[in-house]
């Protein structure tokens, strides 16, 4: 763990407000964009980043950070992200199984260091690739809903197809996506 992050994390179990501002003003951004690749609405990405700074503020006195302060913060934020997941599918089955594996696989595998980046970047070319590789239909069907992040019920209008048809489509994708993700090209 850097120097930096001790400081904070000491002043922080302290109960140093300051430290918290300070943790909360170099992250919550970072966070809030994470979050929002997973949380479609604004107001429940925001409410998560938020509920992991509370919860960092209650648990302050009892934190033991093994990795940095970034890394936890990440980690802390999938998993609200996860659990908004699974109480939204609960409520609306909006997601499929599969989905929800293919969103907490992508929240399981954050990016903390460049060369993650960079294992990131090539998984993304890998993933538009697989795309591509879609039948036609089924390939705009999932763009228009993971890349424009259109709703099925919007696809399904703009379409003229049912939601259960472009239900079926989007998890035919991703299925194939998961798939053939850890395979080599």
């Amino acid at each position: 763990m850097q120097e930096a992050d001790c400081v904070l994390l000491e002043k922080l179990k302290l109960g140093d407000e300051l430290a918290l501002e300070r943790i909360f003003n170099l992250f919550h951004h970072r966070l809030y964009c994470f979050a929002r690749k997973y949380i479609k609405e604004d107001h429940e990405a925001r409410e998560a980043v938020l509920t992991v700074f509370y919860n960092l503020w209650c648990k302050r006195s009892e934190l033991i950070l093994y990795r940095s302060l970034e890394a936890y913060l990440f980690a802390c934020t999938r998993n609200q992200c996860i659990d908004y997941l699974r109480k939204r599918k609960g409520n609306l089955v909006i997601l499929s199984e599969a989905e929800l594996q293919l969103i907490e696989y992508e929240l399981e595998h954050p990016c903390e260091e460049l060369t993650d980046l960079l294992i990131a970047d090539e998984t993304q070319k890998k993933i538009y690739k697989l795309i591509s590789l879609l039948p036609p239909q089924q390939m705009k069907i999932f763009k228009m809903s993971r890349l424009d992040g259109l709703t099925v019920k919007e696809i399904s209008a703009l379409l003229g197809l049912t939601q259960r048809t472009i239900e079926s489509h989007i998890y035919k994708a991703l299925v194939f996506i998961k798939g053939r993700i850890g395979t080599p090209e």
